[in-house]
């Protein structure tokens, strides 16, 4: 019988109204074939809860592997609740109708049955009139609405929509309303871009709003440096929403959660936001193009004509305006973090200020390519408390053995947090270098920056007493993957929070949100901020024109690359939130890492790779010399493609990606390879296969779950095992080689988990063979041992890069003792010799890549090529 256990826990001394939970919820394949019996039941009360369960992926054989479970359920101050999710034996009668959605010529009405919402199809307002609904009348509440955008020259722009999408999918219980566009004004257009969606739960009155704004033009990146003041980034005063109210004859409100509401009779209330207000509010963190700390105020200040002039640090403000029949109440999220904020009442006028006129006219610099995602809560019948949720959403827990029971997520086994790599992992979240406080060390606050992790250990070598680098992290080795995995392992919602604030932040801010720009960037992933260097002014985006050179010799510039692209944690994102932003995500990042490997089809982008690749080829051969016979590279650029590929197959059902993955396996390695001549002993230079190979036990794994155990399986499967025998015989520990590391430090230490990893991996394939298995899992319990010996009580230990790498890699361990299905052994193949090149197949590859230039030629096409180039 399914049963799946779902927990809830108010922590908070506040109490939660009809809190909407969305939370996603995998299952074993052939599980569960429909989503219209799932039952939602209090274990206490044994009464059912209203719920809906929408289909987010499919097994190969049509069942659900992940469903997205939404409800709503009221919780008391301190209280925690048990659900069930279970198959019902009837179909339950009573969920309320579906929000309904009526499309006018210019206009939408939903209609959730408490409130009904008239939104236009032409100017973003948000709002253009909202209703109260039922018991025979209607009376309004909004009564018309404004957005508006000042730029820097002081001239007001509108949000002209040009596209208007309704999503009712996901969801029975609620319906999103997503609204694209430009701002402008009767003369011109801004060239800001936004993007905005409403969504609305039935019988409800709450609505949640998600606004982007977005500059789709690239960058110039002058000489491969990305910093503020690009000629193409676009500068801007404030951004701001603002709704008229009817019968606004009551204002209440609050600076922060813990106070008690406050009332103004004068109808008269601000909230401004100027900084983080922690110990280090002016860090170098918020620098701009001119390298100066703008003139941020500590804290908040808020002000009422009733009541003195509050001051404080952090507010996270409420506000209410209405009566005692009708009314308005307004949360922000992430107020303080995002700031600066703002939040005003004036009479009958609600402003809320995404972004606020700032202190001596100080410019908002949005760059090419960058976005940032806002999220405010409106309540349009609740009373003052009904939004109290809404300051720090509950997250639902299901157990790590029902992960488990699932095989959802790859090499995972349900855990017990006694082991000893756990207690290398504790420092996250306790200690004082936990990820949080790594957030207030360098102030990783801000609407740039919140959700960011700050790159700490990138301060290792600076001098004593110096001022901390400003240094960004952007996800390098998938710390989304990495909280996500502690969470689902630790069921400690602090993990699930870091991993929800950073992957919004990689989606607007780290990912370069361009189709203008080289066809190897558009849509990329920028690199983390320069290795042992200041970020100085170019923000998240890798490289300064401040530093003279890179930590890498001869780099001082470049863009988005290959080597740099995680997607697997904005898949799980996705899964466990519904958060379609991650969705799409995965699916760009996919489309650019086969841009970036495969790069323009015109003709000149054609001959520059045959210069950059057949030619040094050639000229090898020639010379009497070798020259690989593969397309790509040993490298964690090549695993990287491979996993980014496998993500989209399974995110987006797209057979093409899988397809595209067993071609780049065969082009990459052989199970005859001669191994010594890929000089896998020069640790700098070819340390990264080992992220290649864990990339193709990824791909094993997931054949295995398709179940196509075929030639292409085999192919991985004898070519994976083929390298790491020859790990399990000469790999040794790196910094055993430490005179040849440019930089000898832990981070070595901690990548070790990958070769231990792989020969688990090994081991697990070899079960039929009991003596070579134990040879395998030995070598992997030095290497276990070794990790765990060396960074026990390490000073390195708690460093961002360290944790992660430790994180992302979290689960083998536990399968040491998994023996492989031996039902999942591949047909017998002769896969011949490795291949070798010759100069005939290299001029073979040269005519290919010519006749493929003159076929997409364009004039221009050929143009905008050598456009892009001159960035």
């Amino acid at each position: 019988m399914l049963e799946i256990p779902v927990c809830l826990k108010n922590e908070n001394d506040f109490v939660r109204t009809n809190e909407v939970f969305t939370v996603g919820v995998p299952f074993p394949v052939g599980c569960l074939l429909d989503t219209e019996h799932i039952s939602l039941q209090n274990n206490d009360s044994k009464e059912s809860i209203d719920a809906s369960f929408g289909i987010t992926s499919s097994w190969s054989d049509g069942s659900v592997q992940w469903g997205l479970l939404t409800f709503r359920t009221s919780l008391a101050p301190r209280e925690q609740k048990l659900l069930t999710l279970t198959k019902a034996e009837t179909l339950s009668s009573s969920i309320p109708k579906s929000v309904i959605v009526e499309e006018l010529t210019d206009k939408l009405i939903v209609n959730t049955g408490l409130a009904e919402f008239h939104l236009s199809t032409q100017i973003l307002a948000p709002f253009v009139t909202v209703l109260n609904v039922g018991k025979g009348s209607e009376s309004p509440v909004v009564s018309g609405s404004l957005m508006s955008l000042e730029d820097d020259n002081g001239k007001q722009h509108t949000a002209n929509i040009t596209d208007t999408t309704i999503d009712q999918k996901q969801s029975s219980l609620f319906v999103s309303v997503k609204q694209q566009g430009e701002f402008g004004n009767s003369s011109q257009h801004s060239g800001f871009s936004f993007i905005s969606k409403l969504t609305f739960y039935q019988e409800s009155s709450v609505v949640k709003w998600d606004f982007t704004i977005w500059n789709s033009a690239a960058a110039k990146h002058q000489g491969g440096c990305w910093d503020l003041g690009d000629e193409r980034s676009l500068l801007f005063k404030s951004l701001s929403a603002q709704l008229s109210v009817e019968n606004a004859e009551e204002l209440s409100w609050k600076d922060i959660i813990e106070t008690e509401w406050k009332t103004d009779s004068t109808g008269n209330f601000s909230v401004y936001q100027g900084s983080s207000g922690g110990d280090n509010w002016e860090s170098a963190t918020h620098q701009d193009s001119q390298g100066n700390l703008p003139s941020l105020s500590r804290g908040y200040l808020c002000r009422s004509k009733s009541h003195d002039l509050i001051e404080g640090l952090r507010a996270s403000p409420f506000m209410h305006l209405g009566n005692h029949e009708s009314g308005v109440t307004v949360h922000m999220t992430d107020f303080w973090q995002n700031f600066p904020k703002a939040m005003s009442v004036d009479q009958s006028k609600v402003t809320l200020s995404i972004f606020p006129e700032q202190i001596k006219d100080a410019l908002y610099e949005l760059q090419g390519g960058e976005r940032k995602t806002h999220s405010i809560y409106f309540d349009f019948k609740g009373g003052q408390e009904s939004l109290n949720w809404a300051y720090k959403p509950l997250v639902p827990t299901l157990t790590n053995k029902w992960y488990e029971a699932c095989g959802v997520i790859p090499f995972m086994r349900a855990g017990t947090s006694d082991l000893p790599l756990d207690e290398l992992l504790k420092s996250g979240l306790h200690g004082e270098s936990n990820f949080f406080q790594k957030r207030e060390l360098a102030d990783e606050f801000g609407w740039r920056n919140f959700g960011e992790v700050f790159a700490d250990h990138e301060t290792l070598y600076q001098k004593p007493n110096e001022p901390l680098y400003a240094t960004h992290y952007n996800n390098q080795y998938d710390p989304i993957l990495g909280f996500t995995l502690q969470f689902i392992q630790k069921g400690d919602t602090r993990w699930f929070e870091l991993m929800n604030d950073l992957a919004r932040h990689v989606c607007d801010i780290d990912i370069y949100h361009t189709e203008l720009d080289k066809v190897e960037y558009n849509g990329g992933l920028f690199w983390h901020t320069d290795h042992y260097l200041d970020a100085h002014t170019c923000t998240h985006r890798t490289f300064s024109k401040h530093n003279a050179t890179s930590s890498t010799p001869g780099q001082t510039g470049g863009g988005p690359g290959a080597e740099h692209c995680y997607s697997m944690g904005l898949m799980y994102h996705y899964f466990m939130t519904g958060n379609e932003t991650s969705k799409e995500a995965v699916i760009k990042l996919a489309d650019w890492m086969i841009n970036v490997h495969d790069g323009a089809d015109g003709l000149l982008a054609q001959v520059l790779s045959i210069k950059n690749v057949e030619l040094k080829k050639l000229i090898a051969l020639l010379k009497g010399g070798e020259a690989s016979a593969y397309r790509y590279p040993l490298t964690r650029g090549t695993g990287n493609f491979i996993n980014t590929l496998l993500d989209a197959f399974i995110i987006n059902d797209d057979r093409s990606k899988l397809d595209r993955v067993e071609g780049i396996i065969r082009q990459t390695l052989h199970p005859l390879d001669d191994i010594e001549k890929r000089d896998l002993k020069d640790i700098e230079n070819t340390w990264s296969y080992t992220v290649l190979l864990q990339a193709i036990a990824k791909y094993l794994f997931i054949k295995e779950q398709v179940n196509e155990i075929d030639s292409a399986y085999g192919f991985a499967k004898q070519s994976l095992m083929h390298y790491v025998a020859w790990m399990k015989d000469n790999e040794m520990p790196y910094m055993e080689g430490e005179a040849e590391l440019e930089f000898p430090n832990d981070t070595w230490v901690a990548q070790e988990i990958r070769k231990a990893n792989l020969l688990v991996h090994a081991a697990n394939y070899l079960a039929v063979v009991e003596p070579e298995r134990k040879q395998y899992i030995a070598r992997a319990e030095e290497f276990y041992d070794y990790i765990v010996d060396k960074l026990t009580g390490s000073k390195e230990l708690h460093f961002s890069r360290v944790q992660i790498l430790l994180m992302q890699n979290y689960g083998v361990h536990l399968m040491k003792d998994v023996q492989q299905d031996q039902q999942n052994q591949e047909p017998v193949s002769n896969f011949g010799f490795a291949p070798k090149m010759t100069i005939l197949k290299v001029i073979s590859l040269i005519v290919l890549k010519v006749f493929k230039g003159v076929r997409h030629f364009s004039p221009a096409g050929e143009r905008k090529w050598l456009k892009t180039r001159g960035g």
